[in-house]
């Protein structure tokens, strides 16, 4: 996967959307499936229209949830999968370099931890992650999100940038991936 976001549609009705959200930034990364209600791409594609305006402008969109109250999606409260990605799009300095802050949380369906027999109960994961963007990739990853909201086909794409750190390592530098 390339450095950043990819949001796909899953499954889709008339009151709600199942995405897969994936987020890589060179180090570190993950996936969740995520439940949103109608609308809420084309929502986040609204709110992040024409970022960065000025150093200090902030920006923040949520999907889903991090919790296991019942939350609202479509008409009614339900149940769903604690899994969420929370994005603050922001500025490190007045000369408007733009960063993408993020928390990514996916709930294990199953309610087992892989390889570690059955266990009861809900398990999470999650991962924090910092990444370099321009905001040319913002605009871009605005327009998908509109088309990705209409047609729910293909994908949402937000690029980032690789810092030299960043370019030193990979997933096949991680133990165990050969």
């Amino acid at each position: 996967m390339d450095t950043g976001i990819q949001i796909k549609t899953v499954w889709y009705d008339a009151d709600v959307t199942e995405i897969l959200v994936s987020a890589w930034n060179g180090t570190f990364g993950g996936a969740a499936r995520i439940y949103v209600g109608i609308g809420a791409l084309t929502e986040a594609a609204e709110q992040l229209r024409g970022f960065p305006k000025s150093p200090t402008d902030i920006r923040e969109v949520t999907f889903g949830q991090f919790d296991l109250d019942p939350v609202r999606v479509g008409q009614a409260n339900v149940n769903v999968l604690a899994s969420g990605i929370s994005m603050r799009f922001h500025c490190l300095n007045g000369a408007g370099h733009a960063h993408l802050d993020l928390r990514l949380q996916s709930e294990n369906r199953e309610g087992t931890c892989a390889g570690y027999g059955e266990r009861p109960g809900r398990t999470t994961q999650a991962v924090t992650l910092v990444m370099r963007i321009e905001a040319t990739a913002v605009d871009i990853f605005v327009q998908e999100l509109m088309r990705l909201e209409a047609t729910h086909a293909g994908a949402a794409h937000l690029k980032s940038l690789i810092s030299d750190v960043d370019r030193r390592f990979g997933p096949s530098d991680l133990p165990n991936s050969r």
